[in-house]
């Protein structure tokens, strides 16, 4: 049985060794001018440039609910129409699957993401920091100049330092001296595809076992296979909806209140109405303090 179990193993990694072992024969390329096509209000039709290399056909193959698309392979322009409306039967946002054949036969494929986004540029107002929070709405922001000064900084890439486990910040870019990002929605659609499961477990002394899967599989190999068919059994059962336990759903929450980083300094630091001002340098160091303070970390764009 033992023998079974590890023999069972074995053969699943050398058949994912197989599948990523063999040879591509795709030889055609998609390349889109961006990774992320910005459309300010529903109903409204933009267009992507794309080259292509050894590629026969293309088509779009995906579209969003209520979006429509089409590519032009030999023009090399892909042009998309936002839905008239959002409501719920349409979607804000997605992506567009361009589809196609190379030369060879083979085939080939390219995504774009699209979404109906507020568009916010602050290039013209350049500062020491910037505190942007509102979800789904995409920033540009100057970085050819230094804080609110008339120096100018020679700029020449950009790059993501860290953010939260939501990962509201999207897209960072870098074009014509203005860098670009999508601020996306922190909500509760991202966190059901997060799971947090906690591990309180103090392991110490001679429960402390080297090689426990090994362990395991010697102990209580027969115990192992019955457990993993009943568990299929279940989740077949279900159609794969799986209620998570309290414990998971407190972590979870948990998880999710302690990096929410901007809400807990605005709500323990600052006096919030839609009146109020506050210089950008101040406000940034007091943000800094706290950071500093709470031994966090934080994300900032570089050049």
């Amino acid at each position: 049985m033992y023998d079974s179990l590890r023999l069972a193993l074995v053969l699943v990694a050398m058949t994912a060794g197989l599948a990523s072992c063999g040879k591509d024969e795709v030889t055609g390329r998609v390349n889109l001018a961006t990774d992320l096509l910005v459309i300010d209000e529903p109903g409204d039709t933009r267009t992507v440039n794309f080259t292509t290399s050894h590629v026969r056909s293309l088509s779009v193959s995906t579209t969003p609910e209520g979006w429509k698309a089409e590519a032009d392979l030999a023009a090399g322009v892909l042009t998309v129409t936002a839905p008239a409306r959002i409501d719920e039967t349409v979607k804000r946002s997605g992506s567009v699957v361009l589809s196609g054949t190379t030369t060879d036969g083979g085939a080939v494929s390219a995504s774009l993401a699209v979404g109906v986004y507020e568009s916010v540029d602050l290039s013209a107002a350049p500062s020491n920091c910037y505190l942007l929070s509102k979800k789904d709405t995409y920033y540009r922001i100057d970085a050819l100049h230094r804080g609110e000064t008339s120096e100018t900084l020679p700029t020449a890439s950009v790059k993501l330092i860290w953010q939260t486990a939501g990962k509201p910040l999207q897209y960072v870019a870098l074009h014509d001296g203005k860098i670009s990002f999508l601020v996306g929605a922190n909500d509760d659609g991202i966190w059901r595809r997060l799971i947090v499961i906690p591990f309180n477990a103090k392991i110490t002394g001679k429960s402390d076992i080297k090689n426990y899967a090994d362990y395991l599989v010697d102990e209580a190999g027969p115990a192992i296979m019955k457990w993993i068919v009943e568990g299929a059994e279940k989740a077949i059962g279900t159609h794969f909806q799986t209620d998570l336990p309290q414990a998971v759903r407190d972590a979870i929450d948990h998880y999710r209140d302690s990096n929410d980083w901007l809400g807990q300094f605005l709500e323990e630091h600052c006096d919030l109405d839609p009146s109020y001002e506050e210089k950008s340098s101040e406000l940034y160091q007091a943000y800094r303090i706290t950071s500093l303070t709470a031994a966090t970390s934080m994300f900032h764009l570089c050049g």
